[in-house]
């Protein structure tokens, strides 16, 4: 008998993916996530999550795409447009005198 969480349902984690199989992701995912990845390095004052949040409204975008998620071409171009016109400074901390 599968296992079920203390409300009596299969845990979530079998509700996204039902046969236990991984996911594969597009090409195009996986290109806008190089581009992402590329742009944190070059941004180390922000985070994936500020990311998400300020260029689609949604924090936990870049992590659903790590985890097989899909997005819409609209979405990518938004991010992809914000990448492009938001290059941040390096964060630097100020040092006491």
């Amino acid at each position: 008998m599968p296992s079920r969480g203390s409300l009596g349902f299969p845990p979530i984690d079998k509700w996204d993916n039902p046969h236990n199989t991984l996911r594969t992701m597009s090409t195009q995912t996986t290109v806008l996530l190089k581009g992402i990845d590329a742009y944190l390095r070059a941004n180390p004052g922000i985070t994936e999550t500020t990311l998400g949040r300020l260029a689609v409204n949604d924090g936990k975008f870049v992590a659903r795409l790590r985890k097989g998620g899909r997005c819409w071409p609209e979405t990518e171009a938004l991010v992809n447009s914000f990448m492009a016109a938001n290059k941040y400074p390096v964060l630097r901390r100020k040092v006491a005198a």
